[in-house]
C-alpha cells in the first residue's frame, strides 16, 4: 500500500501533492493528507487499494490521461496541465517538471468542480437570456417616406421617456438621442439603396440611445421596407426595437471574467515558477484595476506579527503619489522597499479581513467602519473590499475604489472566482514559508551549538574542508585559529555550571563581534573554539586575534550574586601553507601553537612556525 507523504490531516487544503507511476493505469505511489478533500473519500479509498487514475476517470478523461502521460514519459521538461473528470468531480492536474524517480512524476491535484459548475451555469444562463432577447419584440415603429416624424408604440414611447402613450418623435429628435459614435451609421443605412428594392428585406442595426442624462442603452433596430406602387420606391419603413443592454452587460461581464481567469492562470503559473507572491501580485494588479474600471486599490496579505497581532502586508498598490503629502505617507509605510505594512486594522480596510466580509459602499465616509483617511491620502469616494479566503478563513483582501458609477453585486460576482484563486495562492505561499522555516530551524539545530548559537564542530570542519580546497586550488589566503578559555574548569567548580554557561555565551558574543561575516567561527568542544579567517594576510589575522584577546580581557561577566568575574583566552594560530596534508593536519598545527600559548603562561596568541617540533 502506498505511504502518505504527510500525516497532517487536520488542515485540509484545496490541492494535493501526489506521485504517480507513468505506466498505465497510473497508480499513485505517494500522496498527502489533502487528497481526500480533493477527490473524495470513496476515490481515495480506491486509490489506497491500488486502483490507478486511468480506471477511476471517465472514458474521455482516460484518453486525455493517456496522451498526457505518454508526453511526460517522452519529455518532462515542460510544465503541463489537464482537467479530467473523476466521478462527479472535475480535477485539475498540474505538472511542474518534478520527477522523483524513474517512471514517476510529482503533480498537484486541485478540485475545480465549483469553477466548472459555475462556468456551465453561466453559459446556460447566458444562452437562455440570449434566446429570450433575440425573440422578444420590445416595441414597434413606423416611418413614411418624406414624413418628418416617426410613429412609436406605447412601450417604446414610455421607455424613451416621451410619454405614456403611443406618439410621434421627429427625425431630428430621434437622431439626437442616438449616441454620436453610432449616428452616422444609422444615417448611411437609411440613405443606402438597400431600401429602394420593391421586395421586403429585413435590416438590423445596433445602436446606443439616450434614455436620460449620460445614460445610454443598447438597442437593436430591425427595419423592413414596404414598397409603393411605383417600381423601386418604398412607401414606408417599419420594424421592431429590442433592448439588448442586459445582453451586452453579460457579454462584457463574461469577457472580463475570462480576462480575470486568464490573468489568474498566468499569474498562478508564474508563481509556481518563481515562488514570489509579491511579483505575482504586481503582475496582476494593473490589469485588475483596468478590468474593474477602478482608479485606486491594493492587494493585501494578512500576516501575524511576532507578538501575535495581525497586520496587512500590501505588495501591490495603485499609484497614490499624487502630491508631496501622499508621497511622504507612502514612503513612511514602505517596508524595505518591498511592500507596505498596515498594522492598524481598526478601519474600513481592516474591517474586510477582521470580519471576513465584503465591504461595498458608495459613501465611504459614512460607513460604520470608516475612521477617515490619513493626511495626504487621495480621496476615496466609493470602495469595494473582498476578502481572499482559504477554507473559509480570510488570508488577505482585494481593495478597489473610485469607480465611476460605484460598485454593486456585479463587480462582487466578477471578482469572486478570481479572489478564490488568489486566496489559494496566498495560502500555498504561507505553507511554503512555514515549511522553509521549519527546514531552516532543523538545519540550524543540526549545524549550530544550542548554547552559544555558533557553528558546531561538524559544520566547522565541513567549511574548513571547502576553504582548504579553495586555498589549495586558487592560492587564497586562509588562517586557522584554535582557542581555549583559560581556567574554565575552575569557573564551573567555583560558581556552578550556570555561571559557566554565561561565560561561554559572553565569549561567543565577543568572538562574533570581533570577526567578519565572511569568517567562520565555531564551538568545537567544551570550552574550545575555532576560527577560519578568510582572505586575510598573516599580519591582519594576528591583529584580529589580538584585538579579540584584549577585548575579552577587558570584559566583565556579572553573576546573579553581584559577583563579577573576568576571563582570558589562549589562542594558537596557523596560516595556510603548501606543506599541509589536510584539514586535520592544519588543525593539529594550530592546536600545537595553542599548547605553547598555555605553556608560556596563557592569555596570549602564539603562531605556529615550521621550527616547532612535530611539524
Amino acid at each position: 500500500m502506498a505511504r502518505h507523504m504527510s500525516g497532517n490531516t487536520e488542515e485540509l487544503r484545496h490541492d494535493a501533492e501526489v506521485v504517480i507511476h507513468l505506466a498505465s493505469p497510473y497508480v499513485l505511489a505517494d500522496w498527502d493528507g489533502a487528497l481526500d478533500a480533493v477527490v473524495g473519500s470513496d476515490t481515495t479509498m480506491r486509490i489506497s487499494q491500488g486502483i490507478g487514475l486511468g480506471l477511476l476517470v471517465s472514458p474521455l478523461s482516460a484518453r486525455r490521461l493517456d496522451e498526457l502521460f505518454i508526453q511526460l514519459a517522452k519529455d518532462h521538461s515542460r510544465r503541463r496541465q489537464l482537467i479530467f473528470l473523476v466521478g462527479e468531480r472535475w480535477i485539475l492536474l498540474s505538472f511542474d517538471g518534478v520527477c522523483p524517480g524513474p517512471g514517476l512524476v510529482r503533480v498537484h491535484l486541485q478540485d475545480v468542480t465549483p469553477l466548472k459548475q459555475g462556468e456551465r451555469a453561466e453559459y446556460e444562463a447566458g444562452q437562455r437570456l440570449l434566446v429570450a432577447l433575440e425573440t422578444a419584440c420590445i416595441g414597434v415603429w413606423e416611418w413614411y417616406s418624406g414624413d418628418s416624424f416617426i410613429s412609436l408604440c406605447e412601450r417604446v414611447a414610455q421607455w424613451l421617456g416621451i410619454g405614456s402613450h403611443a406618439g410621434e418623435l421627429s427625425l431630428d429628435a430621434c437622431l439626437a438621442r442616438v449616441h454620436p459614435g453610432d449616428r452616422q451609421r444609422l444615417i448611411d443605412l437609411v440613405r443606402s439603396r438597400s431600401f429602394s428594392r420593391s421586395t421586403s428585406e429585413i435590416h438590423e442595426i445596433e445602436l446606443r440611445v439616450s434614455v436620460g442624462e449620460d445614460n445610454y442603452r443598447w438597442i437593436v433596430v430591425a427595419a423592413a421596407s414596404l414598397p409603393a406602387e411605383e417600381q423601386g420606391v418604398y412607401a414606408r419603413l417599419c420594424g421592431s426595437i429590442r433592448d439588448v443592454t442586459e445582453l451586452r452587460r453579460l457579454e462584457l461581464l463574461d469577457l472580463r471574467q475570462q480576462q480575470l481567469m486568464s490573468l489568474a492562470a498566468e499569474v498562478q503559473q508564474a508563481f509556481l515558477v518563481d515562488q514570489s507572491l509579491v511579483a505575482a501580485c504586481d503582475r496582476l494588479f494593473e490589469p485588475l484595476l483596468a478590468i474593474t474600471d477602478s482608479q485606486v486599490g491594493f492587494i493585501g496579505i494578512l500576516r501575524n506579527s511576532e507578538d501575535g497581532s495581525q497586520y496587512l502586508e500590501v505588495p501591490s498598490i495603485s499609484n497614490i503619489s499624487w502630491d508631496d503629502a501622499s508621497r511622504a505617507w507612502y514612503a513612511s509605510h514602505r517596508d524595505e522597499g518591498q511592500s507596505l505594512r498596515f498594522h492598524s486594522l481598526n478601519n474600513l480596510f481592516g474591517h474586510v479581513v477582521t470580519h471576513n466580509t465584503v465591504v461595498c459602499t458608495d459613501m465611504v465616509s459614512r460607513h460604520p467602519a470608516s475612521r477617515g483617511q490619513p493626511s495626504g491620502h487621495p480621496s476615496i469616494d466609493n470602495f469595494l473590499g473582498i476578502p481572499l479566503r482559504f477554507n473559509g478563513e480570510a488570508v488577505g483582501m482585494i481593495a478597489v475604489g473610485n469607480r465611476e458609477g460605484g460598485y454593486s453585486g456585479e463587480q462582487i460576482e466578477l471578482l469572486a472566482p478570481f479572489a478564490s484563486v488568489l486566496g489559494t495562492m496566498i495560502r500555498a505561499r504561507q505553507l511554503e514559508e512555514q515549511r522553509a522555516l521549519a527546514e531552516a530551524a532543523l538545519l540550524r539545530e543540526a549545524t549550530h551549538d544550542a548554547l552559544t548559537g555558533l557553528a558546531n564542530r561538524k559544520l566547522f570542519f565541513s567549511m574548513a574542508d571547502s576553504l582548504f580546497e579553495q586555498a589549495l586550488r586558487y592560492g587564497q589566503q586562509v588562517s586557522l585559529a584554535v582557542m581555549d578559555i583559560d581556567f574554565f574548569k575552575s569557573v564551573n567548580d567555583k560558581y556552578g555550571h550556570q555561571a559557566g554557561d554565561k561565560v561561554l555565551q559572553m565569549f561567543a558574543q565577543t568572538l562574533s563581534d570581533a570577526v567578519r561575516r565572511s569568517d567562520v567561527h565555531a564551538r568545537v568542544g567544551g570550552e574550545e573554539f575555532a576560527v577560519l579567517l578568510t582572505q586575510t594576510s598573516e599580519t591582519n589575522a594576528l591583529d584580529v586575534l589580538e584585538r579579540f584577546r584584549l577585548s575579552l580581557q577587558a570584559s566583565c561577566i556579572q553573576l546573579d550574586d553581584d559577583i563579577e568575574i573576568g576571563i582570558t583566552v589562549s589562542i594558537g594560530y596557523c596560516d595556510f601553507f603548501d606543506g599541509l596534508h589536510d584539514v586535520d593536519h592544519w588543525f593539529n598545527l594550530a592546536d600545537r601553537a595553542l599548547y605553547l600559548a598555555k605553556a608560556q603562561g596563557r592569555n596570549r596568541v602564539v603562531s605556529w612556525t615550521p621550527d616547532q617540533t612535530g611539524s
